[in-house]
């Protein structure tokens, strides 16, 4: 799995100071709603904190939205779950790309410590 070898070979972890997302850590809202929060958020064109995605992944997720906004009969939740999978895949393929750009830099094998104050 390129996951786990990308988290190994990196060491990767976020840190543990990020706060955790009002849309989906809202316990009023269904998954509908929090689907059509985070597109309008993250996916829609133009808006604020728009994802480097590709137009195919951000026409689907339109259509999608859509779909849940009309209360159409082929929305599920299977279907929500392999957007929002294909949306991740795609920003994890971004953060690999960078990072192995990185790790053939000079700067690489530096370790920065950034639990000590600076002196």
């Amino acid at each position: 799995d390129d996951r786990q070898t990308f988290f190994k070979k990196y060491n990767f972890t976020f840190y543990d100071g990020i706060p955790n997302s009002k849309i989906v850590h809202d316990k009023t809202k269904d998954i509908w709603t929090k689907h059509v929060e985070l597109f309008n958020k993250y996916v829609k064109y133009g808006s604020e904190y728009e994802l480097n995605l590709s137009y195919q992944i951000r026409s689907t997720n339109s259509k999608l939205v859509e779909d849940i906004i009309g209360k159409s009969k082929d929305v599920n939740l299977h279907r929500v779950l392999d957007n929002v999978e294909e949306i991740l895949t795609s920003i994890r393929a971004l953060l690999f790309d960078s990072f192995s750009r990185f790790d053939g830099t000079i700067m690489a094998p530096l370790k920065f410590d950034l639990s000590r104050d600076s002196e």
